[in-house]
């Protein structure tokens, strides 16, 4: 139990939204931005939907009150999704729009293959009238070549990261091996055709990490870093120090444990990673 605190730890802020917007303080020190996460999912009772979606406003509002460079990333499973695509929207648009006021981005979370369609579905509806949002696409998924397509095709702002549900072969790459060249492939797609207006490379991978500043080298694009809190600290401030934009997912909440529980189920070498960096010191 010591070992799974302590790692807990690592990658959860805390309980509290002014543990949140802490860390984030902290981040920024370092030249890291913060994409602030109220961890939570699967709500299907109104009455959740509607604190999550109120706990999203105050963090909103903590962000600009407290004047933290941070974005803030969301899960529509959390937000309505569960009911309908017509409760999800109606619970996260008003969000939006008050993030735009505070000058925040917003960040869609992708989710399991269950509601891939939905999500991109919902993301490209809004962007429509909003563009301070982006949207998490897993390489892993086999559809993915054809989703980056038509998101790059309306300059949308994209996420790429390898994917961390357990998902069925027929759907999904399942090699780690396949699916870093899988994510090579559409990183090296996105910075070369041009479309997405970001992009957002998400990963703890040193190859991935020095192909990217290669790619923008040769075709330079407005780009990110994005890292898990925790992970690959000293990375990060190098990659910051060399004037690249970093950010450090940051997630909070009292589901703290579900939420490092089940990323340690849905891919073990999350655990591997965070070992590393424990030994480390990274």
């Amino acid at each position: 139990m010591g070992i799974l605190i302590h790692l807990a730890k690592r990658w959860v802020a805390g309980e509290y939204l002014e543990d949140a917007v802490e860390r984030a303080r902290y981040a920024n020190t370092r030249g890291i931005t913060g994409i602030i996460n109220h961890v939570g999912e699967h709500n299907e009772d109104i009455a959740e939907i509607e604190a999550s979606a109120e706990e999203y406003s105050r963090l909103l509002d903590g962000i600009k009150q407290e004047q933290i460079d941070s974005a803030i990333s969301i899960k529509l499973t959390q937000l309505g999704l569960m009911k309908d695509v017509q409760t999800c929207t109606g619970t996260i648009e008003p969000l939006i729009r008050k993030a735009a006021d505070l000058g925040i981005f917003v960040w869609i979370d992708m989710e399991g293959s269950a509601y891939t369609q939905n999500i991109i579905d919902i993301y490209k509806q809004l962007y429509r009238e909003n563009k301070n949002i982006g949207l998490a696409i897993q390489a892993y998924l086999f559809r993915t070549p054809g989703d980056l397509k038509d998101l790059s095709a309306i300059g949308g702002k994209i996420r790429l990261c390898k994917g961390a549900y357990k998902e069925l072969a027929d759907i999904a790459i399942r090699k780690h091996d396949d699916i870093r060249k899988a994510y090579e492939d559409q990183m090296e797609m996105m910075f070369r055709n041009g479309g997405p207006e970001l992009i957002a490379v998400a990963t703890h991978d040193d190859e991935l990490i020095d192909l990217a500043r290669q790619l923008n080298r040769d075709h330079p694009r407005n780009f990110e870093f994005q890292m898990l809190m925790g992970a690959h600290d000293k990375r990060k401030e190098e990659l910051a120090r060399e004037g690249y934009k970093v950010c450090g997912y940051i997630p909070y909440g009292k589901g703290w444990l579900g939420y490092f529980l089940r990323r340690c189920n849905e891919q073990k070498r999350d655990i591997k990673t965070a070992v590393v960096c424990v030994i480390k010191g990274d």
